[in-house]
């Protein structure tokens, strides 16, 4: 079985919650356990967090009707999950190292452990950058 959806999404302050509410859908509606939904919208969440702020760091000044839409596209099989957020920020992916009172930059690490790897980035012709990550799917 390969079932695939997406959405594209305008940055704005509820944007995360958008992606959350899709993630969670989408991979309900595709039967995927509860445990695996769970973690998937938490690895979703970073990540569109993260291309919020790249978009709007690459954009200063610009409201965000003028910034370009971040895409979240979803590819389920019977053994795995990918997550899949795009945007046209042209920076690479940042690696931080936050200190143990640092609130910020652990996205990373909590993608990483709840994957097991870290998220991978791809440019495409259209200088897309995806960021890319991928789950097994927890036992129903």
């Amino acid at each position: 079985m390969f079932q695939q959806a997406s959405c594209q999404l305008t940055p704005c302050l509820r944007l995360v919650r958008v992606a959350r509410t899709f993630t969670s859908t989408t991979l309900e509606a595709l039967g995927c356990p509860p445990d695996t939904v769970a973690d998937c919208v938490t690895v979703v969440s970073e990540l569109v967090a993260n291309a919020i702020e790249a978009e709007t760091k690459d954009a200063p000044g610009m409201s965000p009707d003028e910034l370009p839409l971040i895409g979240v596209r979803l590819e389920v099989t019977d053994e795995s999950v990918m997550m899949v957020v795009s945007d046209s920020s042209p920076g690479d992916l940042v690696e931080y190292q936050p200190s143990l009172d640092d609130e910020r930059h652990r996205g990373e690490k909590v993608v990483a452990v709840l994957c097991g790897q870290a998220a991978t980035v791809r440019y495409l012709p259209d200088r897309t950058k995806e960021v890319r990550a991928s789950m097994r799917r927890h036992a129903a």
